[in-house]
């Protein structure tokens, strides 16, 4: 701990203000920093960039793709890991592959379907055929964490709270587990399969015919009416969307289609050298940092990667906060009143985990401590027990009405 910190600490545990901890992980990778600063990008300047890299061939953009790892049945789930590794699922098994196509065995969760990592570092693996939400620690620890019906998706938001898609609705955890609320998806003509929030915090939605977004709690259309089977968007941190098309019909292409900020189609074909994907994730290096490689599963057991001269920016994170990336004196000086050092996100997210009493305040700094491994849970003041996970009602089951519409 940095001098600063722990005096700042010192002070206020002496002072005895210690408040209450909710329950979180221990363990997690070294504390990072990390700024996300974009700028949007309008359709032209994107097309004169690609257009620009492009060769003069029958080539697509995003032409010509490489095999990085072969083997799979059907690699149709893939997460970006903390340290630069992918995790594919295929049939119930996640993997491990390196960017260089090491593949190893990481843990078999049954039914495994869409999985994400959470704000602690641990993996989310939703299971409709037990209605349950594992979740996975770094060492491959299976435990249960929440009790869905029929979970498809499990995807972490810009607070640290827990995002699952049911296809019929969306049902909103916070980051420990404690359920929030739910919104019905279905009578709003849509589905909620997979999942991804833009550079601007908004949730978009697939149903593999079209595109919705969460807007100020209400369901709203996008794009829809397109022909299936429309993957979830990608974005890179301009907000742009590259989203992966498998054809399904008579005459269709598989493909990969790029969109600007406002889901305007850019290039309908960036990627063309693809068959039946099936999944598709932006890679990040050793050290956590979101990269231009762009990875797309396939349904014949292949892992492509595409050619990363078609991508304008580095992929925006699909986990939206990472407590090892929040900085320790930034988050002591909000303690004693210093202003600008954490965003209203980070702050709502260490009461959470904290004594979750609408405030940041000693006892939240302390709880971010313990869940960092910066310090033991105990001290000369005492801790206070911690309440279970998903210790609040869940959804709503079949039958029961819990939804906003």
């Amino acid at each position: 701990m940095s001098g600063r910190a722990a005096a700042w600490l010192g002070l206020l545990l002496t002072a005895g203000t210690v408040g209450g901890l909710a329950q979180a992980p221990e363990d997690g990778p070294p504390t990072r920093r990390f700024d996300r600063q974009a700028a949007p990008l309008t359709s032209s300047a994107l097309s004169s960039s690609i257009a620009a890299g492009s060769a003069a061939s029958l080539l697509r953009p995003g032409d010509p793709t490489i095999v990085i790892a072969t083997g799979f049945v059907a690699p149709c789930r893939m997460a970006a890991g903390p340290q630069g590794d992918l995790f594919v699922t295929d049939q119930g098994t996640i993997y491990g592959v390196t960017l260089d196509g090491t593949v190893s065995v990481f843990v078999t969760v049954p039914d495994a379907r869409g999985n994400d990592f959470d704000a602690f570092g641990h993996l989310l693996v939703p299971s409709p055929a037990n209605g349950t939400v594992y979740r996975v620690s770094p060492t491959g620890e299976v435990t249960p964490f929440l009790t869905v019906f029929n979970p498809r998706r499990a995807r972490t938001g810009p607070d640290g709270s827990i995002w699952i898609a049911t296809i019929d609705s969306l049902h909103h955890f916070d980051a420990v587990g404690r359920y929030l609320e739910s919104f019905d998806v279905m009578s709003q003509g849509g589905a909620a399969f997979g999942l991804r929030f833009s550079p601007s915090g908004e949730l978009y939605f697939t149903s593999w015919a079209g595109y919705w977004k969460l807007e100020n709690g209400a369901v709203v259309p996008v794009l829809t009416g397109l022909t299936p089977r429309q993957g979830a968007p990608n974005f890179d941190e301009l907000g742009n969307s590259y989203r992966i098309f498998e054809a399904v019909g008579v005459g269709d292409t598989d493909r990969v289609i790029l969109a600007d900020s406002d889901f305007a189609t850019v290039d309908d074909t960036l990627v063309s050298q693809i068959q039946a994907p099936c999944s598709a994730a932006f890679a990040r290096d050793a050290a956590g940092d979101m990269t231009n490689r762009f990875f797309v599963g396939q349904r014949d057991g292949t892992l492509v990667e595409v050619n990363s001269a078609a991508i304008a920016a580095p992929g925006w994170p699909t986990v939206g906060l990472e407590i090892d990336r929040l900085d320790e004196d930034d988050c002591a000086g909000t303690v004693v009143g210093m202003t600008g050092l954490i965003t209203a996100d980070q702050s709502h997210f260490l009461d959470v985990i904290g004594n979750n009493n609408g405030s940041y305040d000693v006892g939240d700094f302390r709880a971010y401590l313990i869940a960092t491994g910066i310090t033991e849970s105990s001290s000369a003041t005492g801790p206070r027990d911690m309440p279970p996970l998903a210790s609040q009602p869940g959804p709503a089951g079949p039958g029961e009405r819990r939804v906003r519409r």
